[in-house]
């Protein structure tokens, strides 16, 4: 498809500190055929009256700008309201807080020859940590079956299949995966471009904060929650997090981030091989 229009979507809830980095990010994009749509929860902070403040940039620059204020039931109650006020032919979450990795993302995507039945196009990921960002490929895809196997912000999703499938409120943290393991079981096509798509806020999100949770809603993604051999896994994940929290925090930081930095730049470098 020659010129297929990206609706990017940003759902936001009191993001006076993040909203503009994401909004300029979008507006700083060479690609042209976009559309912006901003679901927000019913901010209380400045939110609305920066947002506000971006309309005429937007409107300059022919990009049909939709904002939606008020409240939800959680991310991806709102992230489904954006869907339902879509056309894309592509859609892109960029949540606030996270932007894309350049300006020339999009125009550079959509250069790549994508056939029709490749309906969902991932790539890599710039991962913001407390001790600065790691370039990070995605996995091999056959870890879906296991956990993501790439960054939600790095994907674009066929517009179709993402509005008539959407994601299942039934789960808190992980409904993305259990929309993107559904394709893959189905033997959905992914297509992945060696391209850094976005810059992602790694370490404050809901999911890398409730760890634990978001492995629950996975096993009960893939049907295994009520297997035995899952909760004695799990028991021992709980154990092992627990023991790990307690010695780092017998340990000075320093030493602690120097650890992460050491390890998130072994995990960077073995998936380049």
């Amino acid at each position: 498809m020659k010129n297929p229009l990206v609706s990017i979507i940003t759902v936001c809830f009191n993001a006076e500190k993040s909203i503009l980095m994401t909004m300029d990010s979008v507006l700083g994009q060479t690609y042209p055929f976009l559309e912006y749509i901003l679901i927000d929860g019913g901010s209380s902070d400045r939110t609305l009256s920066l947002i506000e403040e971006k309309k005429p940039l937007f409107e300059a620059k022919g990009i049909r700008l939709v904002v939606v204020s008020e409240p939800d039931r959680g991310i991806y109650d709102a992230m489904n309201k954006g869907l339902s006020y879509s056309k894309g032919d592509w859609i892109n979450f960029m949540n606030a807080g996270d932007r894309f990795a350049d300006s020339r993302v999009l125009e550079d995507l959509f250069k790549t020859d994508i056939r029709p039945s490749e309906q969902v196009i991932y790539g890599d990921t710039i991962l913001h940590l407390q001790f600065g960002d790691v370039t990070m490929l995605p996995k091999p895809i056959g870890y879906m079956r296991k956990k993501m196997a790439f960054c939600h912000q790095s994907t674009l999703v066929a517009g179709d299949l993402m509005r008539r499938e959407k994601f299942d409120l039934h789960y808190l943290l992980a409904a993305d995966y259990a929309f993107f393991y559904r394709y893959y079981q189905q033997g959905g096509h992914f297509r992945y471009i060696h391209r850094t798509i976005a810059w992602y806020e790694s370490e404050e999100g809901a999911s890398s904060k409730n760890r634990l949770q978001v492995n629950r809603e996975y096993a009960r993604i893939q049907g295994k929650a009520d297997r035995l051999s899952w909760k004695l896994w799990f028991v021992f994940k709980v154990l092992r997090v627990k023991l790990k929290d307690g010695l780092q925090h017998c340990l000075p930081q320093s030493y602690v981030q120097k650890m992460r930095e050491k390890n998130y730049h072994r995990i960077a470098k073995k998936r380049l091989k």
